[in-house]
């Protein structure tokens, strides 16, 4: 399992380092206000009334979002494409459809509110596989429970995965350039990555800083 983690994560790192550079509408309405109306707050940010929550991204698609302010869920799909969030604030849930490597990205000045939704048909993986992710510079909650998928967060910050808390004090592996994936021990690591796939029909499950 080890070699099989190594490879993973050596895999995983060079498809989401690249990337760098819950449901439906159930609790929409409860955020909904007049759209003309934007809090002292978000114009002291910059932020603006969104009029999309549907982003469709096409094969290799890298795309920007800046200064908006969602008050519905917004979905992204599409396959092998990135979208970056910056400076946003999202009062419903952010659901990646992705089957295939899309990563959605906040920014540390973005805000979500909201639940980060993994929902795919990934049933079956394995280490070759490059799966649908978040990343994140700022705390979030997200829930990636029957499907495989990875949450990345930037910094040493808490993200919350189908109801377990996570930082990197509870990362189980390090992912060394030289040495591959070791144990943790308090290693200086930038990155916390909580990954889950099912393999054979066996759920691999793995935290690990970098």
């Amino acid at each position: 399992m080890k070699k099989i983690l190594t490879c993973f994560l050596a895999v995983f790192l060079t498809l989401s380092l690249s990337a760098c550079a819950g449901s439906g509408n159930t609790a929409a309405t409860d955020y909904l206000t007049p759209s003309s109306t934007v809090s002292q707050q978000d114009q002291n940010s910059g932020r603006e009334e969104a009029t999309e929550y549907v982003f469709t991204l096409s094969e290799g698609e890298e795309k920007t979002v800046e200064n908006l302010l969602f008050r519905e869920d917004v979905t992204i799909n599409g396959d092998n494409a990135n979208i970056q969030f910056i400076n946003c604030e999202f009062l419903g849930d952010v659901i990646n459809t992705a089957d295939v490597a899309t990563a959605v990205y906040f920014s540390a000045d973005t805000v979500t509110n909201g639940t980060c939704i993994l929902r795919n048909n990934i049933k079956e993986a394995t280490i070759e596989t490059p799966l649908p992710k978040f990343i994140t510079e700022v705390p979030i909650e997200a829930v990636c429970e029957d499907c495989a998928g990875n949450i990345v967060a930037i910094g040493d910050i808490e993200i919350i995965r189908n109801g377990v808390s996570y930082t990197m004090a509870n990362a189980e592996y390090f992912f060394d350039s030289e040495a591959g994936l070791i144990p943790y021990e308090g290693h200086e690591s930038s990155c916390l990555w909580v990954a889950q796939w099912w393999e054979n029909g066996e759920k691999v499950d793995v935290v690990c800083c970098e």
